[in-house]
């Protein structure tokens, strides 16, 4: 198994992407600890977890924008394993409004759950893998901080912001033998984007940015994640790896 007795902290993994790489990494022989906001959601994916592939999930549940939870989170990962190998920063939130009418409040939740909370988490834990010299991060971004669209201001800078945080983490800890990469989706079909999505009219506008003609599943990102957290990946830091149905390409 190529994960085989690895630790790995997901974010958001109580829905779409991070629970179809929870359920991998489980599947690939890693201790997966589960962190997200809905405890049942997270509670579901254990169980899921332990159906499919036997073994023991820790949830814990808790918001990436407070460090108390944050730290609730290590300290538990640490009490049961003794280590952090791995990483996976996926929680976040998506919204659209016109940039006039963004408020300080929804830029600041946008910015918090899209950047500040990487920024807390990733602090805590860089210093575990120094302990046991190495580690692996990979921070979920998106398309659009490669790319922007209108109307999407404060998720275009955040996930532009996740892009560099993840170079300079990546420029900055490469000595100690930690890696740092960053994989921007394209659209995904996931409970976050459902409402979106749902919008026929929009859709058939935006698949046509899509040459291999269709949105991503959640398993399109679990499978990078995969690639990226392994030894498969052990001379790849820093990079920035879209993965958008060719989106990007044209």
């Amino acid at each position: 198994m190529i994960l085989d007795k690895r630790v790995a902290i997901i974010t958001g993994s109580g829905t779409g992407i991070g629970k179809a790489t929870a359920l991998l990494f489980a599947k690939e022989g890693a201790n997966v600890i589960l962190f997200g906001r809905r405890d049942e959601k997270l509670k579901e994916v254990k169980d899921e977890i332990k159906d499919s592939h036997g073994k023991d999930a820790i949830t814990v549940p808790g918001d990436v924008t407070n460090i108390d939870d944050i730290k609730s989170l290590v300290n538990t990962t640490l009490e049961r394993y003794g280590k952090i190998d791995i990483l996976i920063n996926n929680a976040g939130t998506f919204r659209t409004t016109e940039f006039l009418d963004i408020d300080i409040t929804e830029w600041d939740r946008v910015m918090n759950s899209n950047l500040k909370g990487v920024f807390l988490i990733t602090k805590e834990v860089i210093p575990h893998m120094l302990d046991k010299k190495g580690g692996v991060i990979v921070n979920i971004a998106s398309i659009l901080g490669m790319v922007a669209v209108p109307n999407a201001t404060a998720y275009n800078s955040s996930k532009g912001g996740l892009i560099m945080f993840t170079k300079s983490i990546a420029a900055e800890y490469a000595k100690h033998n930690i890696r740092a990469n960053c994989i921007c989706p394209g659209l995904v079909a996931t409970p976050m984007t459902k409402d979106f999505m749902s919008e026929q009219d929009t859709m058939k506008e935006v698949i046509k940015g899509y040459p291999l003609g269709r949105f991503g599943k959640a398993d399109d990102i679990a499978y990078p994640c995969l690639f990226l957290a392994s030894e498969w990946s052990s001379w790849i830091t820093g990079a920035i790896l879209p993965v958008d149905g060719g989106y990007t390409a044209i």
